[in-house]
């Protein structure tokens, strides 16, 4: 058995911008684990402003951890950060699931569901002409994400341009904290959203009242934990329960049950990461009977080069059906992944 842990950073085809932040690259740890037949696959997904870990962060932790083990299929990760344990995780519970001959979604519950129905997404830097040109893409969809910049003339602007465009489609935008209570003089030009994402800062949470009669209100940024969720429950309609801010299965699926039973809509949102990360992150999808959206496992399609083998994709888009091929499903080209590699470690047992 050994385990190989490789630290990444893979260019984007464009910017991931939001109100907050700018990401150029995708950065990821990649972890292998490897019985000798099969090789189980894991991304972590270090982010600083949601997760508080960098790129040298996650690879030091998942060195450790490597290093440390003496049997990886029954060693603890529970104490390690969010995005190390997402990616060790998702490597352990890969390679389980191919030993055994199932999906892993299997080894984590039953579905509820057959299919799901992605939601599409725009950065916030993507405005003119080329938003209506990338608006015209999602036509056949139920629903669309998209980025705003906390500039309240660009906000509308690109709300009132969406509307043009895609009047059957739900708009939901994320604000990732940038408004503030000026946004009240122009409530009435929300009527026609869907759902808007945590519109004020953190610490700001009783303004969101000040919407729900106009627009649904998610929080993000406000919930790091179950215990933020029950603390603002009054404040919002729905939650954004991230994989990589709780960082591990047990804990988003007790998380979104508890926000479910309180009356939230729940979404169990991601940000930037190669298809390795999605194909975890779909599994997981279908295996969480209380989510209601979905973005995260939908095929990312937003690097130059994904790792793997054949990237992921839509059965018919934006649907796509249960996995049923035994793991993940999925296979590294670990030819690319040495090119973008810029530091690693292996172990043999």
């Amino acid at each position: 058995m050994n385990i190989k842990v490789n630290k990444c950073r893979i260019p984007r085809k464009t910017p991931f911008v939001t109100s907050q932040a700018r990401q150029d690259n995708v950065n990821a740890v990649i972890i292998q684990i490897n019985d000798g037949e099969y090789t189980g696959i894991g991304e972590t997904s270090p982010r600083s402003h949601i997760n508080g870990q960098t790129l040298e962060s996650s690879y030091n932790d998942a060195v450790d951890w490597a290093y440390s083990v003496t049997d990886p299929l029954k060693a603890s990760y529970n104490t390690l950060p969010t995005s190390t344990r997402m990616g060790i995780e998702s490597a352990l519970l890969d390679l389980k699931s191919q030993q055994m001959g199932v999906p892993v979604h299997e080894l984590m519950g039953v579905s509820t569901r057959d299919t799901i129905s992605y939601i599409g997404f725009i950065s916030a830097n993507i405005t003119g002409d080329k938003l209506k040109r990338r608006l015209s893409r999602y036509s056949g969809y139920d629903c669309v994400r998209m980025k705003l910049s906390g500039n309240l003339d660009d906000d509308f602007e690109r709300i009132h341009q969406f509307n043009e465009v895609l009047p059957e489609v739900k708009l939901w935008v994320d604000v990732n904290a940038a408004w503030d209570k000026s946004v009240f003089d122009r409530q009435n030009e929300l009527r026609d959203v869907y759902m808007v994402e945590q519109p004020f800062p953190v610490g700001s949470e009783e303004l969101n009242n000040g919407l729900r009669d106009t627009t649904r209100v998610m929080l993000d940024e406000s919930v790091q934990s179950i215990v933020h969720m029950h603390q603002y429950k009054d404040f919002m309609d729905a939650v954004n329960l991230k994989l990589l801010k709780l960082g591990d299965f047990v804990t988003v699926n007790e998380s979104c049950a508890q926000a479910k039973d309180s009356g939230l809509q729940v979404y169990c949102g991601g940000t930037t990461m190669t298809d390795v990360g999605a194909a975890y992150a779909r599994h997981l999808e279908f295996s969480i009977p209380s989510l209601d959206f979905f973005t995260t496992g939908k095929p990312r399609s937003s690097v130059f080069s994904e790792p793997i083998s054949s990237s992921l994709s839509y059965d018919c888009e934006p649907i796509v059906h249960r996995p049923t091929l035994p793991g993940l499903g999925i296979e590294l080209q670990n030819d690319l992944l040495s090119k973008y590699t810029s530091e690693s470690y292996e172990r043999i047992f």
